[in-house]
C-alpha cells in the first residue's frame, strides 16, 4: 500500500446517481472516487463497499498513480460483482 495516499472513512452512497462515493488523500488534496452501480439501498451499498474495499483502495492507488482523472478531477472505479 502507498503511505502517500490516504483514504478517509467516508463512504457514502448516492441513490440519484447510483455511485457510491469515497475520498483519498495525496498531498495533502482531496480526491474523489466514485463506483457506479446501482443498489437497493445505502446500507446495501456500504456493505458491499466494506467487502471489497481492499480492492477498491487497490484499484483507486493505481489510478491516481496512473494520473487517471475525469475532466472533473475525479477517479472512476470498476465495481466488483
Amino acid at each position: 500500500m502507498n503511505q502517500a495516499i490516504l483514504f478517509n472513512d467516508d463512504a457514502t452512497y448516492c441513490s440519484d446517481k447510483q455511485c457510491i462515493t469515497f475520498t483519498a488523500m495525496q498531498q495533502g488534496m482531496r480526491i474523489e472516487c466514485q463506483i457506479a452501480k446501482a443498489f437497493n439501498s445505502s446500507a446495501d451499498a456500504i456493505a458491499h463497499f466494506e467487502q471489497w474495499r481492499f480492492d477498491y483502495e487497490e484499484q483507486s492507488e493505481e489510478l491516481i498513480e496512473a494520473e487517471a482523472f475525469s475532466a472533473q478531477g475525479i477517479i472512476t472505479l470498476k465495481a466488483y460483482k
